[in-house]
């Protein structure tokens, strides 16, 4: 089976709160990583939050240097944060280090997650600070499932296609999330929802999306009230999704 360093394995599903903090972390680095589900998942749903992009991958930055990888810890930090007393809340990074999508799907089966939701700040050069955008995962024709093949070839052949059996769930989580951003966001924010051929979606067994927040940047002075209302969007809506109300 592939493995990956023991170093990085410390760093991935590090549970945010709680004192079995370390112990996970040294009991994750002894598994390869296609290993099977975790046990930790109790009574309360997991729900894994993905910050997009880090070490060499700073993703996109705004004028002011700040960078996009930075933007997403900051708020997948205050969700998990405001998150904590309701569901068993893992990050795929908590510092900067770059993962590869198939590790950060890792992460997400072995936990049995009951939602992935991957952080962004926007697409292009410079974002759109007006806009959020929801993707959910398309399959298409010329590449099912999509999952990274050359990092890890050894990976099982059924995660290409994880996420077929999670499409109609996920566009549910997507629309939830869209209601709740247009209802506590300022009304000129335009919000979507999306199918696209995401990579890091692809080989996640759970209802999963990707948020790109285009407001994370470009937004001087604003930012602490920006992710205050954003975490509130997105604790409704997983409560919502998870415990039906």
């Amino acid at each position: 089976m592939a493995m990956i360093s023991r170093t990085d394995f410390t760093r991935l599903a590090i549970r945010f709160y709680g004192p079995a903090t370390l112990l996970i972390g040294l009991a994750l680095a002894c598994l390869p990583l296609w290993a099977g589900p975790l046990p930790w998942a109790g009574l309360n749903p997991v729900v894994v939050i993905d910050p997009g992009h880090g070490g060499g991958d700073s993703g996109i930055s705004d004028p002011r240097g700040e960078m996009e990888k930075a933007a997403t810890l900051k708020l997948a930090k205050a969700l998990a944060a405001a998150l904590a007393a309701d569901f068993n809340m893992i990050l795929t990074r908590n510092d900067d280090y770059k993962l590869d999508p198939d590790q950060r799907a890792g992460v997400a089966n072995r936990a049995r997650a009951a939602a992935f939701i991957s952080l962004h700040a926007g697409t292009g050069k410079y974002p759109n600070r007006d806009s959020i955008v929801i993707f959910v995962r398309k399959y298409d024709t010329y590449r099912p499932g999509g999952i990274c093949r050359e990092a890890y070839p050894d990976a099982p052949a059924v995660w290409r296609s994880n996420q077929l059996e999670y499409q109609d769930k996920s566009m549910q989580l997507a629309r939830i999330l869209a209601a709740s951003f247009e209802r506590l966001l300022s009304p000129g924010v335009k919000v979507s929802v999306r199918r696209a051929p995401v990579m890091v979606l692809g080989g996640v067994k759970a209802p999963a999306v990707l948020v790109e927040v285009g407001m994370l940047l470009n937004t001087p002075g604003k930012e602490a009230r920006i992710n205050q209302r954003l975490v509130q969007a997105l604790k409704e809506s997983l409560k919502e999704f998870l415990h039906g109300h």
